[in-house]
Order: C-alpha cells, then structure tokens, then sequence
C-alpha cells in the first residue's frame, strides 16, 4: 500500500498514544481540519482507518473531535514510518 507523506505523519501521531496503540482523539483546534478531514477519507478508503467517531456531538462538549481507530496491522505502519525517516515513537 501507498501512503503519502500527510497520511504517514498522520498515522505516526496515533501509533503510541495514553489511551491505546492505534487510537486516540483528533481534536479540531489542533488539526487543520480542511487537510486533516481529506487526511482521514484517504485513510479510512485505504482501510488504514476503521473507525471515526463524532459522538461529542450528542456529549454536549464545547470542543469538537473525532475519535479514530487504526486498523491492527500496526508494525507494518511502523516499518514503513520508520522507512519514511517519521518519527512515530514517543518515549
């Protein structure tokens, strides 16, 4: 599979996070949205990306985000970021 440089780096944020390997939110005032949002189709048409859930929505949270899922093929994600020269290891 081919991943461009924007979905590599956005991978690599989600490989290592506090709540699990391959998940995490995706907090709209810390992404740009117009990017991050095409980012994510991509992703998730590529089956990089098997769940994207908005339920702030219906949280009543004043801060928007989405809440993202990779699919479990992690090492391979990790061998290509390390391929791509992206860091991805956030001891």
């Amino acid at each position: 599979m081919e991943l461009t440089r924007k979905e590599m780096g956005f991978i690599a944020n989600f490989m290592e996070t506090e709540y699990g390997e391959g998940c995490g939110y995706v907090f709209f005032d810390e992404w740009d949205m117009k990017t991050t949002r095409g980012v994510m189709g991509s992703l998730r048409k590529k089956g990089v990306i098997v769940h994207i859930d908005e339920d702030w929505k219906s949280m009543g949270v004043d801060s928007p985000m989405s809440w993202i899922c990779l699919n479990d093929d992690l090492e391979t994600y990790g061998k290509m970021l390390d391929e791509a020269g992206i860091e991805w290891r956030w001891d």
